[in-house]
């Protein structure tokens, strides 16, 4: 402190420079528009096999799953065998089951060959299923297996059902569930509209008719079985013949549009060689359906009309009939131009694309 009388100290200030100033955040770098990152470089050589991914490539994990899969084919082998030796020997039936049971032990047999041909697990080389020889066995076997795997449980689902053992009622019910989808179709969609012809109209007409008779009749028949009043070939023949019976009404249907729709044979040949899309019928797993092609030619109803699913038949014809129509009247280089105005949606059957979809 200073003495008085005496002028005060001043305490000598620090310079410490100008103050600097925050620096501005930098902006973010923006990827490019594609907003893709570039994928990183290699790390590893390819000769190492550490530089291979943990996961199988897909003819490995293809051949991991079919062994695992052919193990419990051959755990259940001796259940599939024993429901063949039971197949009724005098049940017309029974032939289509014998052929899926032949089926199934010809593609066990190609499954175990093609098995002995592939190292273990373990004694893979991380490389296997890189050549082409490789990758053309695990397609063998990928087949080989699911082949086996479709047909064992229709040797034994045919048994229960003819002998009424086991699970019989479910498989009954698979037989009679495609007439049971036709006949519940109809019941939802109209088959015609106010451009069809009276003669299409009639023919929709006896085709509903026949499918509500129908209906009670699968009622029936599912009675009778149940309690042993007829036996399962019997109630199975009648199925058939309602089949045939439904299909033969369709084809009158079909017919009936076909007079309507075309205006020249050739347009008639157009509409009738339509061919159906037949991958809605293999939703179902019927033995009739397996009998009737094992029959072919040979059947005593040859050359009658037979549609597991009529209605599902009829619609899919339509559809691909309506489709091949139009791109005959408007051709590609004339697609900006209608020549005839006909469109499938005006043409009267099922309520367009959605009908068929149902299925």
């Amino acid at each position: 402190m200073a003495a008085p009388g005496e002028p005060g100290r001043v305490r000598a200030r620090r310079c410490r420079g100008p103050r600097r100033h925050a620096r501005p955040a930098r902006p973010a770098r923006r990827r490019p528009a594609t907003g893709r990152k570039p994928p990183p470089l290699p790390l590893r050589s390819h000769h190492d096999p550490s530089s291979v991914s943990s996961s199988p490539t897909p003819p490995r994990r293809r051949v991991d799953d079919s062994l695992a899969r052919l193990a419990e084919i051959e755990g259940a082998r001796l259940r599939t065998e024993a429901a063949a030796r039971d197949l009724p020997e005098a049940s017309e039936y029974a032939r289509a089951a014998q052929a899926d049971h032949r089926t199934f032990v010809d593609s066990v047999e190609r499954a175990l060959a093609v098995r002995s041909e592939i190292p273990s697990r373990s004694a893979r080389h991380w490389s296997w299923g890189l050549r082409g020889a490789e990758r053309a066995r695990a397609t063998a076997l990928e087949e080989a297996v699911s082949e086996a795997d479709r047909v064992d449980d229709l040797v034994v689902e045919a048994r229960d059902l003819l002998t009424r053992t086991g699970d019989w009622r479910e498989a009954w019910d698979r037989e009679t569930a495609p007439l049971r989808d036709a006949i519940a179709e109809l019941e939802q969609s109209p088959l015609t509209d106010r451009s069809a012809s009276a003669v299409e109209t009639e023919a929709a007409d006896s085709l509903h008719d026949l499918a509500r008779q129908a209906d009670a009749e699968i009622g029936e028949l599912t009675a009778t079985l149940e309690e042993r009043r007829t036996s399962p070939d019997e109630a199975l023949e009648r199925l058939d013949t309602l089949t045939r019976e439904l299909s033969a009404a369709t084809v009158m249907l079909q017919s009936s549009r076909i007079s309507r729709l075309a205006q020249d044979d050739t347009e008639q040949e157009l509409l009738a060689r339509a061919e159906e899309n037949p991958r809605g019928q293999r939703r179902y797993r019927s033995l009739r359906a397996r009998r009737h092609a094992l029959d072919g030619s040979a059947s005593a109803y040859a050359g009658q009309p037979w549609h597991l699913n009529p209605v599902l038949w009829y619609s899919s014809w339509q559809h691909t009939s309506d489709r091949s129509l139009q791109q005959h009247r408007n051709p590609p280089s004339n697609a900006s131009s209608s020549v005839s105005g006909f469109s499938a949606g005006s043409s009267g059957g099922f309520s367009g694309a959605g009908s068929s979809s149902r299925f």
